[in-house]
């Protein structure tokens, strides 16, 4: 059985790969539990040697946010010059609420938010965290909003149970091929999964 490790910036781009190696790598069974590296700066430090791992063991999926920088630029300041085509340095453009805003049909059934307060194209959105706060604080349901969202300084922020409901949110209802339909970046990280799965 073809194995696969995983490497995210934080839980929830763990969750995101989980569910994105599923789909797209049927049959895979992922190495190790997710590799939560709690901050890109760490992540960076340590690409080469999840890059190094894919000579002699499984393949690796890494999971960052671009925040404000270019993709590309970030690939080419940051993917190992050595990496192998089985080491997967996949970003979510902006956010990891990027590529869940994208799934329209999940963030109406699981928040209640109307499709037409939805943005269509997630990725251009300069702070999609923000945006996803704000439209959780307008229309979940109280028991979610209580745990998720918190006021501060006047607006929506992170409340203590924001990550573990987005979490929740990514294994029980989110569907990569629907979001995929309103993020490229998104597209882009399962069709290099589905190249995986071809070649090993």
């Amino acid at each position: 059985m073809r194995q696969i490790a995983l490497v995210g910036e934080d839980s929830l781009c763990c969750a995101l790969g989980s569910r994105l190696v599923a789909h797209a790598l049927p049959g895979w069974t992922l190495a190790t539990e997710p590799i939560d590296t709690k901050g890109v700066t760490t992540l960076i430090a340590h690409l080469p040697r999840y890059a190094g791992i894919t000579r002699h063991g499984p393949a690796v999926l890494c999971i960052a946010d671009t925040d404000n920088a270019c993709p590309v630029d970030w690939l080419r300041n940051h993917l190992p010059k050595s990496a192998s085509r089985r080491f997967l340095l996949r970003l979510e453009v902006r956010e990891a609420e990027s590529w869940l805003l994208a799934d329209r049909q999940a963030m109406t059934a699981h928040f209640r938010v109307p499709v037409a307060r939805l943005p269509n194209s997630p990725d251009a959105c300069d702070d999609p965290k923000q945006i996803l706060l704000d439209l959780l604080n307008q229309f979940a349901h109280a028991s979610l909003r209580r745990d998720m969202v918190v006021s501060t300084a006047g607006q929506p922020g992170r409340g203590s149970g924001y990550n573990a409901g987005l979490r929740q949110f990514v294994r029980e209802v989110w569907q990569p091929e629907r979001a995929a339909g309103q993020s490229a970046s998104l597209r882009r990280a399962m069709a290099r999964l589905s190249e995986l799965a071809v070649g090993g």
